[in-house]
């Protein structure tokens, strides 16, 4: 395997502009978090009687795992080294082995608003790339060349592609 030819990781993250949206987003959803909290305190969970009463509780838990979920997507990496692509996020990451690395597709949502990266396996299980994304409300200009990038270092490994792109 050509994996040592790889000499400097490939880090991939998002966009400024991305980050401060999700982050912004996040913020909101801890402000909802906290004023459902602050409501709850005052009127007394379950103060009805009935179930209407944890409507709000529940509101706040759902913007704080909203917010949560948020800040770890805005902070993800994605980093191309020898080992393989490892996919990084603040609460988990996991190491893809370029052994069990078939292919990098680029996939867009059923609306067009958002375009990902998948890594595919070769037992066919896909995994979505922390970074690059590339949305409607934070465009990443180089997401062609970003795939293109990592698709060369898959070739690269196979031995496919010699020194200088030319192909072995």
């Amino acid at each position: 395997m050509a994996a040592e030819a790889i000499a400097e990781p490939l880090v991939l993250v998002l966009r400024p502009g991305q980050r401060k949206r999700l982050l912004a987003y996040a913020l909101g959803c801890v402000l909802v978090a906290v004023v459902c909290a602050v409501i709850s305190a005052l009127q007394g969970v379950g103060h009805n009687g009935g179930r209407s009463g944890y409507f709000v509780p529940i509101l706040a838990v759902v913007a704080a795992v909203n917010a949560v979920f948020l800040v770890d997507t805005a902070f993800g990496r994605t980093v191309v080294d020898q080992e393989g692509v490892t996919l990084w996020r603040p609460l988990r990451r996991r190491i893809v082995r370029w052994d069990d690395v078939d292919a990098f597709e680029q996939k867009e949502s059923g609306d067009g608003d958002v375009s990902r990266v998948l890594l595919r396996t070769g037992s066919g299980r896909r995994r979505v790339l922390p970074a690059p994304m590339n949305a409607s409300w934070g465009l990443d200009n180089d997401l062609g060349a970003e795939v293109r990038e990592l698709r060369a270092r898959l070739a690269m490994v196979r031995g496919e592609v010699g020194v200088g792109g030319r192909s072995a």
